[in-house]
C-alpha cells in the first residue's frame, strides 16, 4: 500500500555498533560490537512504495555495515534524498559518486582536530586531506556537508581552534551540539558549565557574522511560559528504521512498532493514530486530563519519549509549561 505523502522521512538506525568510544553517546541503548547488522531486503522499493522522499541514516556508525554506500547511492538513484550521519571516512571514489546528487547531504561527525582531546574523548581524528576533500567537493556542489561538533568540557578550550582550521579547509556549515546529563551521574562533571555555554554562543555568533552557516542545538529545555509551534514530528511526517527491519514511532521509543520493511512492506496508521491524535481518555490520572491546553498541544506534537522520561507515555512531557505546578508533581 502506498502512503505516498502521509510520511516524508525515514529516519534509518542502521546499527547501534560502532568502533568509537564517546563518552556522551546518544544512544539510549547498550551497544557493542559485534552484534548482526544486515540492510533490509528490498530497502529501496520498499521506501518508494510507502511514500518516503527523504531517508537519514545514522547509527551507532552505518559505515560499519558492508554494502552500505552502495545503499545510500542506489537510494539516490531512486531519486530518494539521504542524509549520512557519520564520523568514519568515505572512500575518495564513493565521495565523489554520493556527491554528485543534490540530495545527498553528509554531517560529519568530527569533535576535535587535536589528536590528544580525541584520545581524551574516545572519538574519531579525521584527515585533513579528507576534510579538503569534502570541502571541495562541497564547492563543487550539488551536494552539502554539515559539520557536527558534539561540546563538552573534554573539548570546549579546543573549539575556537577546530573551527579555525575546519575554515581554512574550506567547511563553513557548523552544528554546535549541546548534551547534558542529569546532574548525579558520574558524567556530569565533563558537560559544558553555564560559562562555557555563553562562549559557545558568542563563538557562534560571530561565525554567523562572518558568513559561516551556524546553528546550536541543546538537550537542556529550559521552562517555556508558551509552548512551541512545533515540537516533534514522530509519527506525523517522520518514522523510524530499526536495524531489525521493523519501522517505529521514534527511535527513543523502539518498543512502539506501527510498520515493516520487507518482501511485503507496511505501515499500521491505526497503530499511530493514538500517538497523533490521542483521546483525553489516554491522560487520565495526569494534568494533561483537565488541561485548557490540552488541544494546542497534540497539534503541536507532544514529545512522549520525554513524558515516558517524566514517569506516563500518555502524560505531560518537558515541554509542559504547566509541569510543575502543585509542588513538581506530575500525577494526581
Amino acid at each position: 500500500m502506498s502512503h505516498r505523502g502521509r510520511w516524508r522521512m525515514l529516519d534509518w538506525i542502521v546499527t547501534l555498533d560502532c568502533p568509537a568510544r564517546c563518552f556522551y553517546c546518544f544512544q539510549d541503548r547498550p551497544r557493542h560490537m559485534g552484534s548482526p547488522a544486515r540492510i533490509p531486503p528490498n530497502l529501496v522499493e520498499s521506501v518508494r512504495t510507502l511514500g518516503f522522499s527523504r531517508v537519514v541514516v545514522s547509527g551507532g556508525e552505518p559505515l560499519i555495515v558492508a554494502g552500505m554506500l552502495s545503499q545510500i547511492l542506489q537510494l539516490l538513484e531512486a531519486g530518494i534524498a539521504v542524509n549520512l550521519l557519520t564520523r568514519d571516512e568515505i572512500p575518495v571514489a564513493a565521495a565523489e559518486k554520493l556527491f554528485s546528487f543534490p540530495g545527498f547531504t553528509l554531517e560529519q561527525g568530527i569533535d576535535s582536530l587535536s589528536s590528544e582531546t580525541a584520545m581524551r574523548i574516545g572519538c574519531p581524528l579525521p584527515s585533513e586531506q579528507y576534510l579538503r576533500l569534502l570541502a571541495g567537493l562541497t564547492r563543487q556542489g550539488p551536494a552539502k556537508t554539515i559539520v557536527r561538533i558534539v561540546c563538552v568540557r573534554d573539548n570546549a578550550e579546543d573549539l575556537p581552534s577546530t573551527v579555525t582550521r575546519l575554515r581554512e579547509c574550506g567547511i563553513s556549515n557548523l552544528v554546535f551540539i549541546l548534551p547534558r546529563t542529569a546532574a548525579k551521574t558520574d558524567l556530569a562533571t565533563r558537560y559544558l558549565a553555564p560559562d562555557k555555554i555563553t562562549a559557545i554562543s558568542q563563538l557562534a555568533a560571530d561565525l554567523l557574522s562572518s558568513g559561516v552557516r551556524v546553528r546550536v542545538e541543546t538537550h537542556d529545555i529550559p521552562q517555556q511560559s508558551k509552548r512551541p509551534s512545533a515540537v516533534c514530528n514522530a509519527g506525523r511526517t517522520s518514522l523510524t528504521l530499526f536495524p531489525s527491519g521493523d519501522i517505529g514511532l521514534c527511535q527513543h521509543l523502539p518498543e512502539i512498532i506501527v510498520g515493516q520493511i520487507g518482501p511485503v512492506p507496511y505501515i499500521d496508521e491505526e497503530a499511530i493514530s493514538p500517538f497523533t491524535s490521542p483521546g483525553l481518555e489516554a491522560f487520565e490520572g495526569t494534568l494533561c486530563n483537565d488541561c485548557t491546553e490540552f488541544d494546542r498541544c497534540q497539534e503541536s506534537g507532544r514529545c512522549y519519549a520525554s513524558s515516558s522520561r517524566l514517569g506516563a507515555l500518555f502524560g505531560p512531557d518537558e515541554y509542559c509549561p504547566f509541569r510543575n505546578r502543585q509542588h513538581g508533581d506530575l500525577h494526581r
